[in-house]
């Protein structure tokens, strides 16, 4: 495969990140991209497809790694969903509360 191909495909990848749910296609989007990129500046032969996938594999792995520590670590900085869980129950969020009746 050449690097136009691979490039396509990994923008593809994240682009079908917008349309389904979760976030794990971006990563292998990132990897197809750095293959494309590493055949264009002949650091992976372009002729051997076994070399292609062995570089997508382990950049698949190393994409998907970094994007689970990005992610923990944005996690500590966001709330948690247990702080919303009676976001729409306006009588479930006075469960547990005293209140004085006038």
């Amino acid at each position: 495969m050449s690097y136009v191909e691979w490039g396509a495909l990994g923008l593809l990848l994240c682009l079908l990140e917008l349309f389904v749910p979760g976030v794990y296609l971006i990563w292998f989007g990132f990897a197809g991209l750095i293959v494309s990129y590493g055949i264009y500046l002949d650091l992976v032969p372009a002729d051997a497809v076994t070399w292609q996938l062995l570089v997508f594999s382990v950049a698949s792995c190393v994409t998907t790694a970094l994007g689970v520590i990005i992610y923990k670590k944005a996690e500590k900085h966001f709330k948690s969903a247990l702080d919303y869980k009676n976001l729409n129950d306006l009588a479930g969020q006075y469960v547990g509360t005293t209140v004085t009746l006038i």
